[in-house]
């Protein structure tokens, strides 16, 4: 793994720290700075499964079966997500479809990545 690459990771699991338990992203289950094998040092973010993929390809899959209340609920959760992200001063600099999963149930939607996002300080 590149050092850029590492560092994106701590990038993010800095955020994921800083988020704890947060309605509307995806779950953190681990933060590892390394690999547990112990034959890398590379670290590892270990998320929630999201079965049904991102927003953008589920959309290219299931368009013809997408109804409106479906629709209305996936933009209250990801507004909800983005503005509770935010009120937890993380700013998210790539919001797209492609960047929300979906849960087994596709009603469910959560954002998913935080790697080139900023951490202001908390003052």
């Amino acid at each position: 793994m590149t050092q850029m690459s590492c560092e994106s990771i701590e990038r993010e699991r800095k955020v994921y720290q800083r988020l704890g338990e947060c309605d509307g992203v995806v779950g953190c289950l681990d933060l590892l700075s390394s690999n547990p094998s112990g034959t890398a040092p590379d670290p590892i973010i270990q998320m929630e499964l999201m079965e049904n993929g991102n927003l953008c390809e589920y959309l290219t899959r299931r368009r013809h079966v997408l109804t409106k209340p479906l629709q209305l609920s996936w933009c209250r959760q990801m507004a909800h997500a983005l503005a509770t992200i935010h009120d937890r001063r993380v700013i998210v600099a790539d919001i797209s479809a492609r960047n929300f999963l979906l849960a087994a149930d596709p009603s469910i939607v959560k954002f998913s990545d935080f790697t080139v996002d900023n951490l202001p300080s908390w003052h």
